[in-house]
């Protein structure tokens, strides 16, 4: 991701028409900067035997975003009357002392 060009989540840009995603998305993050390993963003369930199960979950990340990054978790959006999300909040914490980011919906 670099500022050079438009970017979309929830959708594919194939250059003639983009094309959107068909589903529920939860928990986007974008870390900036950083190769991080799968186990800092989850881990498999494990059920009340212990038994690790096959079922992935995400965990909380707690370390630095960049600065360029960003933790969309969807717990604050604005809507319009048909229900549509409009715009998502970022909530990522920002180290660097930056405001978080407002995403608007395209």
């Amino acid at each position: 991701i670099n500022s050079s060009q438009t970017h979309y989540i929830g959708a594919r840009d194939n250059s003639s028409s983009r094309l959107p995603y068909v589903g529920y998305m939860a928990n986007i993050q974008f870390i900036d900067g950083q190769a991080l390993n799968v186990s800092d963003l989850g881990q498999y369930m494990v059920d009340s035997n212990g038994n690790t199960t096959s079922a992935w979950v995400p965990k909380l990340y707690d370390g630095d975003y960049g600065q360029n990054g960003f933790l969309l978790d969807f717990s604050s959006l604005e809507v319009d009357g048909n229900g549509d999300i409009i715009q998502v909040n970022d909530t990522a914490p920002k180290t660097d002392g930056q405001s978080p980011n407002n995403w608007t919906a395209n």
